[in-house]
């Protein structure tokens, strides 16, 4: 009719606008489009479907300034499920994206020093042992997960220095692989502080036989840091296939097979990680 060819017009106007986001323009026209053709179907279903978007629009404005406060507050959790629940609402929320990176962010942030600070403790109760190789491995994984942390680098630093000079005070001064042996014991030390203990093992073994000495020697330093770098090797292997167990049970099998391939990598062909393998 012609009432609905002059209300065209303003009918496409109204598409225009709100394809811009500008909805309560888009009303506007349409609403004159109204005007020109009562009852014009398509006036009346953009009018309903633009309603609806402002609606939708202002609840998600209203649970991103619901974030923002809890991020004031320092509720992370709070906040992580609002800009969540704000980008379930409006998946093209680039506000709440933004707020939801930089929370998320700041929890990674926090919990890389949580368990910094909890390295640094288990750390610290080698240390007045006088396990430096364990508290320098310890020390090492805090910094990974804090790498500003200076002091505590400079301190590992004199740490690392009296391991070596203390180097191996039953390793008799005139033995004539003395230089191998110490530079063996120093990489072995380092594979161990990297947490290569199947590495630091086998350094601490090759060094052993170099000294003359036989696997599971009693009294011997080597073989004390042999048998450390062996256990902590084990108890590592141990972890990851129980993280991966873990990781198995919430249905999140790709991690779950990551923590398994870290284990392999660290001693291929473990049977534990074969076997926590097998049903991944």
């Amino acid at each position: 009719s012609d009432r609905t060819e002059k209300a065209k017009p303003l009918i496409q106007e109204g598409a225009r606008l709100m394809r811009t986001g500008a909805y309560e323009r888009a009303i506007m026209e349409w609403r004159k489009a109204l005007q020109t053709d009562p009852g014009n179907k398509l006036a009346l279903q953009y009018i309903k479907a633009a309603e609806e978007r402002v609606a939708v629009s202002k609840k998600a404005q209203e649970t991103v300034a619901r974030g923002v406060s809890a991020m004031a507050e320092q509720k992370w959790a709070e906040a992580v499920a609002l800009f969540r629940e704000t980008i379930k609402m409006d998946p093209q929320h680039e506000q709440a994206k933004d707020y939801l990176k930089q929370v998320l962010a700041k929890v990674a942030k926090l919990e890389s020093e949580r368990l910094a600070g909890d390295f640094n403790r288990r750390a610290l109760e080698h240390y007045n042992k006088g396990e430096f190789l364990e508290a320098l491995r310890l020390w090492t994984q805090a910094v990974e997960r804090k790498p500003d942390w200076d002091d505590l680098k400079q301190y590992m630093g004199q740490v690392v220095a009296h391991v070596d000079q203390s180097g191996l005070p039953d390793l008799p001064v005139a033995h004539p692989a003395r230089a191998e042996i110490l530079a063996l014991h120093k990489d072995a030390c380092a594979s161990f502080l990297a947490g290569d203990f199947r590495k630091s093992e086998a350094g601490f073994e090759a060094a052993m036989n170099k000294a003359g000495l036989k696997k599971g020697t009693p009294g011997s330093a080597l073989e004390a840091l042999r048998a450390k770098a062996e256990n902590w090797g084990q108890k590592a292997v141990s972890d990851l296939c129980q993280e991966a167990g873990q990781e198995g049970t919430r249905n999140n099998l790709g991690a779950a097979r990551r923590k398994v391939n870290e284990a392999l990598r660290l001693y291929p062909g473990h049977p534990q990680a074969q076997a926590a393998l097998a049903p991944l």
